[in-house]
């Protein structure tokens, strides 16, 4: 990878972490104003008239949802940057460090909601920041075996099974 590749991916990795931290420092009224606003539209497609509570339902599905989304997206590109930034360092020291920096800004970033008025931290939420972390970095990785065993097989070679 060329290093004005490595920057531009280091960048947006570092834009990724602070659209995160932007998103999860809203106070407790503000957060809920942009789902309420984002969920009303998307309730009205399953229901006619919808109520408080199919409003809020719809709301707590599109809040952990894209938690999943933007954690596994965290994951991918933590992955990533750690792998183009060191190659040289053994595998298993790199997943170390992949692994623990998932753990450390999942914590982190429930953590410092705790400051936040109108804001919680749980540790449900703490696990599916970890989990999605880590589902990014595996469909990351599934991914890019898939790719190149694709460009071998074009290349007329056999590649490693999947």
């Amino acid at each position: 990878m060329k290093k004005y590749q490595k920057i531009l991916l280091t960048m947006l990795f570092l834009v990724w972490v602070c659209v995160i931290l932007f998103l999860s420092g809203q106070n407790g009224s503000e957060a809920f104003r942009l789902t309420y606003n984002l969920a009303l539209p998307i309730a009205r497609c399953f229901y006619e008239n919808p109520n408080n509570d199919q409003i809020l339902a719809v709301m707590i599905v599109m809040r952990q949802a894209g938690r999943c989304m933007v954690f596994a997206i965290f994951g991918m590109l933590f992955s990533l940057c750690l792998n183009t930034m060191l190659w040289k360092m053994k595998q298993s020291r790199r997943r170390l460090i992949l692994i623990g920096g998932i753990i450390l800004f999942s914590v982190f970033d429930e953590a410092h909601k705790l400051l936040i008025a109108g804001r919680h931290c749980t540790l449900q939420e703490i696990g599916l920041n970890i989990l999605s972390g880590f589902t990014g970095c595996i469909i990351l990785h599934y991914a890019g075996k898939i790719w190149k065993h694709e460009k071998s097989r074009k290349q007329g070679r056999t590649g490693d099974s999947i």
